[in-house]
């Protein structure tokens, strides 16, 4: 797995040429960015919600991405 999505956000928000990337605090929808590339995505706010999205993740075939809001 080449993993293209990570490298693409993390050449975003550190900026293309960095070597030792910093990255700036910014606030994202993660859930919406992982649908704009089509993979399926939750949020879990509470442990019963991670529980839920840990099992729907199981559940589907290919990547799932669940965001934990702490």
């Amino acid at each position: 797995m080449q993993y293209t999505v990570l490298r693409i956000t993390q050449q975003w928000l550190c900026g293309a040429e960095s070597r030792n990337p910093t990255p700036v605090p910014l606030a994202h929808d993660w859930v919406a960015l992982a649908k704009g590339y089509a993979v399926e995505a939750g949020r879990a706010t509470t442990l019963d919600e991670l529980v839920t999205q840990f099992r729907r993740g199981l559940a589907v075939t290919g990547p799932y991405l669940v965001e934990v809001l702490m």
